[in-house]
């Protein structure tokens, strides 16, 4: 009889760890995760298919359970306090597996090619400005960021690679320069963990970062075709990024979006305005129910001497100008200039940190409403042409000109449709700027900044610079 209950126990026993289900986490839901205050975030994992999963959370104790789909797949969905941490998260399945030092704060999805992608500690022979002073502060904030691996994929991936690191000197050279900034100012200035979720991937179209029937149902198959020319390599192709890079992070629960691309779309505005429009939408809706009022924060890509090397082609602010006419018809999107920060020989200018702040401040004016910011760039109000003169009335207070030099970057043509650098006296008192130049006695039409690479000051008075403008619709080949 003895015998028989031991063999009954070992029995049981075995049987039992046979049963026990294995709960496996993605990277994204693992120690030092940031997760977006005052929330319902989605959480989620796999494990055995029909088990019962119970999530604890240790801001609150709550417990909340759902059953595994036959694919083995789960999610909840639990509430989040205002910010704080550290905290533990305890999934239960059979086993019982923790998620260590987790905060509750501030969530960025921070997205786009190279000049996102470009770490603290740059590119090799491409430095970053302020490296060091970026390091030596890493410390004084509650910033984690966490890279998303490289991956490409023909269907939607749920799982990427990547792990969440805390800022300190000796993971800040390895995190996105542009997306570290933005965290960092946003976490001294509102004293609350930032989170920013870093997939970026240098030299990529926007073509990839689309789902392949997103695309599809924006462009034609011989624009297509027309883009992929430029760049066939296989990340370019569409749904291939979004696939691999995006897909294994929807749902996660964030404030908003940053976005720097658009550097290899150069020469192709028409197409860019229409597939810029059409991912906004879409990363918005695969979000979840709340995605739409996600924002949306684009950099305008940097000044450089883009398609066939001359600095006075349009192809840059073409592109721009495209981009940011299709964002301003979304709602809750903003562009960040960078007309005083590029390189002219250089697609990856050393001047992130200027970026980072002016991200910062817009968020900081836009989402969490702070006063005092004047974070909009400045723009042409209306343009009055008289006595040979084009006298640009503007939506700001007009803002010093570094070392009170001449306001450049202005340029007039006439009926023919050659422009001309214009000199711009500047009336404080009516907010103008009168453009003359000699070589255009009637002017029609004004453009602002609008080369691949110029010099160009307007700024508001913070200091923000305009963005490309021109007041014509003609076509520039």
């Amino acid at each position: 009889m003895k015998a028989y209950r031991l063999f009954l126990a070992i029995s049981l026993y075995f049987l039992c760890i046979m049963t026990k289900a294995e709960v496996v986490m993605p990277p994204l839901f693992s120690d030092g995760m940031v997760l977006q205050q005052e929330s319902d975030v989605k959480i989620w994992g796999s494990s055995d298919p029909g088990n019962d999963v119970y999530v604890i959370t240790g801001w609150d104790s709550k417990m909340y359970s759902c059953k595994s789909a036959p694919n083995g797949n789960w999610s909840v969905k639990v509430g989040t306090p205002a910010a704080g941490g550290p905290y533990d998260i305890t999934i239960r399945c059979g086993t019982e597996h923790v998620i260590h030092d987790v905060m509750i704060g501030e969530v960025w999805i921070c997205s786009g090619q190279s000049n996102m992608e470009m770490p603290v500690k740059g590119f090799l022979c491409q430095p970053v400005e302020d490296a060091m002073q970026m390091m030596l502060e890493a410390g004084d904030s509650e910033v984690r960021a966490f890279t998303v691996g490289r991956q490409l994929s023909d269907s939607p991936m749920s799982i990427c690679t990547g792990k969440w690191v805390t800022a300190s000197s000796g993971t800040v050279p390895d995190i996105s320069a542009v997306a570290y900034t933005f965290a960092h100012r946003l976490s001294r200035f509102l004293d609350v963990p930032v989170g920013i979720i870093v997939s970026a991937w240098g030299g990529t179209s926007i073509l990839g970062w689309l789902p392949e029937e997103s695309v599809s149902k924006t462009i034609s198959p011989e624009e297509l075709e027309r883009i992929l020319d430029v760049n066939r390599s296989e990340k370019n192709h569409p749904g291939k990024l979004y696939n691999g890079m995006i897909a294994p992070l929807l749902g996660y629960g964030a404030r908003g979006f940053v976005w720097y691309q658009g550097e290899a779309n150069v020469g192709f505005p028409d197409a860019y305005g229409r597939l810029i429009s059409r991912m906004v939408s879409t990363w918005r809706h695969e979000w979840g129910p709340d995605g739409n009022k996600m924002p949306f924060y684009a950099v305008e890509i940097a000044p450089y001497r883009y398609g066939k090397g001359h600095e006075k082609d349009v192809d840059r602010p073409m592109l721009v100008d495209a981009q940011k006419k299709a964002l301003s018809k979304l709602g809750n999107t903003a562009m960040i200039p960078t007309s005083d920060a590029g390189d002219i020989v250089c697609i990856h200018p050393a001047k992130k940190r200027v970026v980072g702040d002016r991200l910062a401040v817009t968020a900081l004016d836009n989402v969490y409403g702070v006063d005092g910011f004047e974070s909009v760039s400045p723009e042409v109000a209306k343009i009055v042409y008289k006595e040979g003169s084009a006298i640009v009335y503007t939506t700001s207070e007009l803002g010093p000109s570094p070392s009170n030099a001449p306001v450049e970057g202005f340029e007039i043509a006439g009926k023919d449709g050659y422009f001309y650098k214009a000199k711009a006296l500047v009336d404080r008192k009516s907010g103008t700027f009168i453009l003359t130049a000699e070589e255009v006695p009637e002017p029609v039409a004004v453009r602002y900044a609008f080369h691949n690479y110029i010099k160009a000051n307007w700024t508001n008075w913070m200091g923000i610079p305009a963005l490309p403008y021109r007041s014509d619709d003609w076509t520039d080949k």
